[in-house]
């Protein structure tokens, strides 16, 4: 039988004595007991009361022990709290029974009041526990109390395991939770194809066919010019995903995919823009995508389209001017008006249809998009957030984060001129949203020396480089070998001119301090980082410098540090 965990958010203990004598005391030898034999107590009731395929969520449990006589305080403490402790929960699992065929798909955190009802615990099977945890995390990119960070390592296989065998809610579900394009990049960004492959075929089967002959079309057309597939995946995969959330007709969905696409590679291979026209114009796949999907008269009109860009592109290769297209030109503009009028009359023999569209949405033209480099450019479909919507989002950042690498507050006097050497910051400030990025991933290589970082390993990282918690960040990365080095440099000297720590090595000073477990709260205007004690950190009284408050040049909050 696999290892159940139980994870405890907070405790509190409140004592009431008639002696002030005694109060320090006993407050000590409760805290031992806690530790040395409360925990272990807790451990083992409730992994012989609660299945293993089972997630029981209790909000709170209120435990009256009763007189302890201060004499024989440790044994009577003791068990006092095992009774107690094993008929409170027995009394909340009696009322919190829950089995997989009642699957919900809808995650708790959107439940009403009313919905959820007055038990003062939730029960779940594994399934709604994995449903629940990636929908937490798409929303915000961390992980909520009470789920462990290296549960990420598993999502994506259970996610997949849900969508194997879905429940009538989840397609619906998913919708709802892929139209913010908060959302929609996290997914790209976080997950394999495989995954967003089934997500697809969850949303809208009847596409995946032209999706897949798309994706392999422009793969092969960016291996000929030797460009990188992974950064056009989270362009094309995002446009798969916003027009399966927008549009209900199989039809409106391939038409949109197929024009907007091709704008978005022929965006991103911008430095050979009349060759990629003239390959996609010659390219018999394209056509026989096109035909198979009964779109004719759209090949014509891509075809005209990039024919006419392809003669007005210079075919010199020397330099970036000779590459991009006459002053005045706006080949997005020209590429849009032509898609606006070969569809208008298209669109109005599906405008009834579309008026039943769910009135979550408007639509809305967005002429650029942050976080994509060649945006398609076309008019988006955004969420109007409900209020029940935002008022859960908000949720998010109440709750108390837990961090894996809470030392990282230790190196803060270094970080500046670290950042500065390696040419990501300039008076003291990053200038790009990729050069703070770049930070944020270079702090989880100081931490790991490992170049892939699911985003709810790096909430410690973006407050410290100024990023929004919930603000999408790519999992990979790379490092040059002159990172390296100076990372290396960095960690070589913050342990030289902390004499307390003599010879000790660079992984025996990352696993002791650096990564440490920790808990942020937020607090108004400040966040507050508590650190996960250790006996050896009798070292920090010889530390040469504070970590008590940290507010970097580059960091929009305060971070206050209790350690």
């Amino acid at each position: 039988m696999p290892a159940q965990n139980h994870i405890i958010n907070r405790q509190q203990f409140i004592i009431h004595t008639k002696s002030e004598k005694h109060a320090y005391t006993i407050q000590n030898s409760v805290s031992s007991l806690f530790h040395t034999k409360i925990i272990n107590i807790i451990d083992d009731i409730c992994s012989a009361r609660v299945p293993a395929d089972q997630f029981i969520r209790l909000p709170a449990l209120h435990l009256n022990l009763g007189t302890i006589s201060y004499a024989h305080l440790e044994e009577e403490f003791v068990d006092a709290f095992s009774r107690h402790f094993a008929a409170q929960l027995e009394a909340c699992l009696h009322i919190t029974k829950t089995e997989e065929q009642n699957f919900v798909a809808r995650p708790t955190i959107l439940h009403t009041d009313e919905e959820q009802g007055e038990s003062p615990a939730l029960a779940q099977s594994k399934a709604e526990h994995t449903w629940e945890l990636f929908y937490y995390f798409l929303k915000s990119g961390t992980f909520p109390w009470w789920a462990k960070n290296k549960e990420i390592i598993h999502l994506e296989k259970e996610f997949l395991h849900i969508l194997a065998h879905p429940k009538p809610d989840v397609k619906d579900y998913l919708a709802e939770l892929l139209t913010a394009r908060p959302t929609r990049l996290r997914l790209v960004q976080q997950f394999s194809d495989k995954l967003i492959f089934e997500i697809g075929r969850t949303l809208s089967p009847q596409s995946m066919d032209i999706v897949e002959q798309l994706l392999a079309l422009y793969r092969d057309l960016l291996q000929k010019k030797k460009k990188a597939y992974a950064d056009f995946r989270v362009i094309f995969w995002q446009l798969v995903i916003f027009h399966f959330t927008t549009f209900r007709s199989t039809q409106l969905i391939n038409r949109h995919l197929v024009f907007d696409s091709v704008a978005a590679v022929v965006d991103y291979v911008h430095t050979s823009e009349a060759k990629v026209c003239a390959a996609l114009v010659t390219d018999a796949r394209l056509a026989k995508i096109v035909y198979d999907h009964g779109e004719s008269r759209l090949l014509s009109q891509i075809k005209s389209h990039l024919q006419v860009k392809s003669h007005r592109f210079p075919q010199k290769k020397d330099s970036d001017e000779q590459r991009s297209a006459p002053a005045g030109m706006d080949h997005k503009k020209e590429l849009r008006d032509i898609k606006r009028a070969g569809e208008e009359q298209f669109d109005r023999q599906s405008k009834t249809r579309e008026e039943s569209k769910d009135k979550r949405f408007k639509k809305v033209s967005i002429s650029d998009e942050p976080h994509i480099d060649q945006p398609a450019r076309i008019e988006k479909k955004v969420d109007v957030l409900d209020e029940q919507q935002q008022k859960s989002k908000d949720l998010f950042f109440q709750e108390a984060l837990f961090v894996d690498n809470a030392g990282l507050v230790l190196l803060w006097p270094y970080l500046k001129i670290f950042f500065t050497n390696l040419g990501l910051l300039s008076d003291g400030l990053f200038l790009t949203l990729k050069q703070r990025e770049h930070a944020i991933h270079l702090l989880y290589f100081l931490c790991t020396f490992e170049r892939s970082a699911p985003e709810n390993l790096l909430t410690l990282n973006k407050l410290l480089c100024g990023w929004d918690l919930d603000k999408p960040i790519s999992k990979t990365f790379r490092v040059t070998k002159k990172e390296r080095l100076e990372c290396e440099k960095l960690l070589q000297s913050v342990i030289s001119h902390w004499s307390a720590l003599k010879n000790t090595s660079v992984k025996g000073f990352l696993h002791s301090f650096i990564q440490r477990n920790g808990i942020l709260t937020h607090d108004t205007d400040t966040w507050l980082l508590r650190v996960e004690r250790k006996a050896y950190d009798i070292l920090l009284e010889r530390l040469p410098w504070s970590i008590s408050l940290l507010k970097l040049s580059w960091m929009k909050t305060m971070l206050r540090v209790e350690w």
